[in-house]
């Protein structure tokens, strides 16, 4: 995991956003509208998630096209990922 410092409080508020359709959520963090971590997939997404992700890109490309539910997280945490600078 490249983003260690996730505070539980961003982890419940993802969730929390997702709770209505779970199966159907595409939710992601956002810190000052960046995108970031957590991210939520519904099982519904699983399989096309996994097709498309490919090294370090990961989902990105997927939440984008989408439209992931985004979830402001800024207030909790600074969304920093230890493999970016």
């Amino acid at each position: 995991v490249d983003t260690p410092d996730t505070p539980p409080e961003a982890v419940a508020r993802v969730i929390a956003a997702a709770l209505d359709a779970p199966r159907a959520a595409l939710v992601q963090a956002t810190y000052a509208g960046r995108p970031g971590h957590p991210v939520l997939l519904g099982a519904d997404h699983l399989d096309a998630v996994a097709a498309s992700v490919s090294g370090d890109r990961g989902a990105r490309p997927y939440l984008a096209a989408h439209d992931a539910h985004q979830v402001e997280c800024a207030d909790l945490w600074s969304g920093s990922d230890v493999d970016h600078r």
